[in-house]
């Protein structure tokens, strides 16, 4: 009896069960770069031209890079 209702819990808790995300469900291109970039503490970060063209070369659209947090899109300057 014990066994029977055990396995009917395990199937039970089956169908409920779901896979976990792997978090970056919101990339929406494959194709393109992503780049992560980890900031300690809430601010205003500054990224200095110089480094921009170290990453990226000098003849990239910096007016095409887009900003992403947690998913959503977030301001930047340029």
């Amino acid at each position: 009896m014990k066994k029977s209702l055990l396995l009917f819990s395990f199937i039970v808790c089956g169908f409920f069960a779901e896979a976990q995300s792997f978090g970056n469900e919101w990339i929406t291109d494959p194709t393109k770069p992503y780049y992560r970039i980890d900031v300690p503490v809430d601010g205003v970060y500054r990224i200095p031209g110089a480094i921009v063209n170290s990453y990226f070369g000098p003849s990239v659209q910096k007016q095409n890079f887009v900003l992403y947090n947690h998913g959503k899109t977030v301001p930047i300057y340029i």
